[in-house]
């Protein structure tokens, strides 16, 4: 099997056959390297499309994002392989969320990390102690400069993913593939695999259009695919489960807890250039995202199409 089918097998079975000592998480504020130098490998959840969510949407409301309620029903549900779940406060939504899991999910083992943005050194002494609580949580920091510089390989092999999108050598939704199954491997592993992918990456014929993604989170590839199908492709996005997952590098050098502040908050992200096409994908109960449109107009200079359903998507890109 190619790295790439691999990795594909991963992003897309990633909940149905997790890795070994699995820990959830949610929200894009967790360090993953200090869940994986306590001996577990970090499971980035994400909404099931095959979960019945109107308990979910009843107790949560409608004003809290379809992710969240997405994941509150899978989790009351068990179908996530996990029993212990580390939550962020990256968003209003994942504190709801936390809330409700309290007093819904008493089988879970729940862990809340209050991390501040504030560029202080109160806030960075704040946050430092938030991390050192959850690692005695966890069971300890074990090889944390180790775990950091498993994740820094990863992360520098950014940039050649991004050259091969744009040079059309990598789909559209087999970039999100190789971006997500970093959710859920040790990341060793996955920097072996991506390497390895990357350096087998095919000539492949050049997109008809390339496609700048805006607006809301992309769990899963249906909407890459879709793009893809046009004879377009996706080759950059600003979500939090594209290129921002290999975004920055932790520093190596000096106390690992403060390095893991420092990137951290704030969270790395990418500022990618225009495209032939700019769309903004609004999900369904996040129309809330269309508040940054203009601003992302006047930095790219460029009209944004927007797209609520697929058919709307595909007109966008034709």
């Amino acid at each position: 099997m190619s790295a790439l089918a691999e990795l594909r097998g991963v992003y897309r079975e990633r909940f149905a056959r997790p890795p070994e000592r699995a820990l959830g998480v949610v929200g894009a504020d967790v360090p993953r390297e200090l869940v994986e130098a306590s001996g577990h490998v970090a499971l980035r959840l994400a909404p099931l499309a095959d979960v019945d969510r109107s308990f979910a949407d009843r107790a949560l409301g409608r004003g809290v994002g379809e992710a969240a309620r997405g994941i509150l029903a899978a989790l009351l549900e068990g179908a996530y392989p996990v029993e212990r779940v580390v939550l962020c406060h990256d968003s209003d939504h994942t504190v709801r969320l936390y809330t409700a899991l309290r007093r819904l999910a008493p089988r879970l083992d729940l862990w809340f990390l209050d991390l501040l943005h504030q560029p202080r050194a109160t806030t960075d002494a704040y946050d430092r102690a938030r991390l050192a609580e959850l690692a005695g949580w966890l069971g300890g920091a074990g090889d944390l400069p180790g775990a950091i510089a498993a994740g820094n390989r990863a992360r520098a092999l950014g940039p050649r993913l991004a050259a091969l999108r744009r040079e059309g050598r990598i789909a559209g939704a087999d970039a999100l593939a190789l971006l997500g199954a970093g959710t859920a491997l040790p990341a060793a592993r996955y920097a072996e695999l991506l390497e390895s992918a990357l350096a087998d990456a095919p000539e492949r014929p050049r997109p008809r259009a390339s496609v700048l993604l805006l607006g809301s989170e992309h769990h899963d590839d249906a909407v890459y695919a879709s793009v893809d199908e046009t004879g377009a492709a996706v080759v950059a996005e600003t979500h939090g489960w594209g290129e921002s997952l290999l975004a920055g590098r932790v520093d190596e050098d000096g106390d690992p807890l403060d390095a893991l502040v420092r990137h951290y908050r704030p969270r790395p992200r990418v500022e990618p250039d225009p495209a032939d096409v700019q769309v903004a994908w609004i999900a369904p109960g996040d129309e809330a995202v269309a508040w940054s449109l203009p601003a992302e107009r006047r930095r790219l200079g460029r009209e944004i199409a927007v797209a609520r359903t697929l058919d709307e998507l595909r007109q966008a890109v034709a």
